[in-house]
């Protein structure tokens, strides 16, 4: 249900359209605000621009520029975007979201930020529903609970077992300590909870901190033991 002060409906091209604030309601629980909208009949489709505010009970997304698909719940945004969840917090120019499975891909200028992990990269995929997230090209990753800062050009991320990948040209910066540690691989997989980390560097390994520093085939760190092994 569309609700407005006036709407326009061009017959021959079978478009209605408002220029002074409108409100859709979509399945009771979803609801989109804004300045100015056009509905495509044949395409089923909404264009929501000025001020488009879309509430739903598990997130918000605020645009400029909206297109929302009411069948399937899509909506796809162009111009500066926030989509905040009760745990994240998503920033992005251009990009989708899927309203009914909860996930959606983000490009330019993208980033996430959770509670324990600041995302940045060239483009960002997110799946609320199993707490996942990947990102490609100019990847970085901010620890925030385990302080240390992440970078590659291909990451995955499961937050629900504290688990990460990252891969091409991988490198893993730990500021938790007064010298910083580096480690190098083509890929590094870290696992555990604060204080509980493995880190793992595959093919060059490289290992770097202060005046010591060590090259080998591979990489096992434990953060509770303290020992780093180098293997190969």
């Amino acid at each position: 249900n569309l609700y407005t002060e006036s709407l326009f409906f061009d017959r021959n091209k079978q478009e209605a359209f408002y220029t002074k604030k409108g409100k859709l309601i979509r399945n009771i629980t979803d609801t989109i605000f804004s300045q100015a909208g056009t509905f495509y009949v044949e395409e089923k489709k909404y264009r929501f621009e000025k001020d488009v505010d879309l509430r739903t009970p598990k997130y918000n997304i605020y645009s400029d520029l909206l297109n929302y698909y009411t069948e399937t719940g899509k909506s796809f945004f162009n111009g500066p975007t926030d989509i905040l969840t009760d745990d994240s917090k998503i920033y992005c120019e251009i990009g989708y979201y899927d309203t009914a499975n909860d996930n959606g891909y983000f490009i330019k200028n993208s980033k996430i930020d959770f509670e324990e992990y600041k995302i940045n990269g060239d483009s960002i995929y997110f799946d609320k529903a199993i707490n996942y997230a990947s990102a490609t090209n100019n990847v970085k990753i901010l620890d925030t609970i385990n302080k240390t800062l992440t970078t590659g050009h291909y990451a995955e991320i499961h937050r629900e077992i504290d688990s990460m990948l990252v891969k091409n040209k991988a490198l893993i910066a730990s500021f938790k300590e007064t010298d910083t540690t580096y480690i190098h691989g083509e890929s590094i997989i870290i696992t555990g909870k604060e204080d509980e980390q493995i880190i793992r560097a595959f093919r060059n390994g490289k290992i770097l901190r202060n005046n010591l520093s060590g090259k080998c085939d591979s990489i096992h760190f434990n953060q509770i033991t303290g020992i780093a092994q180098l293997i190969n």
